[in-house]
């Protein structure tokens, strides 16, 4: 099937640190964003999201995308909502470890218009360390707090009132990172098999390895992650968004919380 309006893009996947592509189509409005991988499709909705600590990961029958979240924060952060995501290999490109590289592809596509859900009352979830809120806004905000008490990284935290021009500049530009202490654990696991200082802001006791694009760029990275992991909602979001130490799991089933109220 000829595809409008495509972009595509190549690289390794982060934890399986196979190669991997990933070409992301225009499509009709009100089509929502589908994946496709070896000619099977599946919703990018929370309905189908595992619950995985480190990464994003949507399955039905034999498909398995894993880390779609930079990806869909980029598509969320452009106001994409129509898009046909065709998936080589078992993970999307983590690239340079952030969404600027897809950013800047997804500038070709159409933007259609897409209602939001907006939020009348609040709505909260709360696991462990984790607190994710929406609260009535009469324009989008996120809010997003982060804390490593024992570590020189500390408290982070961004604010921004959400526009395409402030994602594009703010929040795309942060990279993914890891701390120089787990990464062993995590490979032994079979995870992070792709990572590296050209993909990820690695963190050890005193430092990074890498420069930092942005003062808070961990917060901002989380933020990211989280607006990706929103996209699975299906539609844009009209709330004040706050959260504190989000997570890919805990994140996802906010998102199945949010469809469910949207009942």
């Amino acid at each position: 099937m000829s595809r409008v309006g495509f972009m595509g893009w190549q690289g390794v996947g982060i934890h399986t640190g196979q190669a991997c592509s990933v070409t992301v189509s225009a499509a009709k409005p009100g089509s929502g964003i589908v994946f496709e991988q070896q000619g099977h499709c599946i919703p990018a909705l929370a309905t189908y999201a595992l619950p995985n600590a480190r990464a994003t990961l949507l399955t039905h029958q034999t498909i398995r995308i894993l880390t779609p979240e930079h990806l869909l924060s980029a598509l969320y952060g452009m106001g994409i909502f129509d898009a046909h995501v065709t998936v080589e290999g078992p993970e999307i490109p983590i690239l340079d470890g952030s969404a600027r590289p897809y950013v800047a592809g997804l500038l070709a596509l159409p933007r259609h218009h897409t209602d939001p859900w907006v939020v009348t009352s609040p709505l909260h979830y709360e696991q462990g360390a984790t607190q994710l809120s929406l609260y009535p806004a009469d324009r989008t905000r996120w809010t997003v707090m982060i804390d490593y008490p024992d570590h020189f990284v500390g408290a982070q935290w961004v604010d921004w009132v959400a526009s395409v021009d402030g994602y594009v500049d703010e929040i795309a530009p942060a990279r993914t990172y890891g701390f120089e202490s787990e990464v062993a654990v995590l490979q032994a696991n079979g995870m992070a098999l792709g990572g590296s200082t050209e993909n990820a802001l690695i963190i050890t006791q005193d430092g990074y390895l890498s420069p930092l694009r942005f003062r808070n760029e961990l917060v901002r990275h989380k933020c990211l992650d989280l607006m990706g992991d929103l996209a699975l909602v299906g539609v844009p979001i009209r709330a004040h968004v706050v959260a504190r130490c989000p997570s890919h799991q805990h994140n996802t089933a906010f998102a199945r919380l949010i469809r469910a109220a949207m009942v």
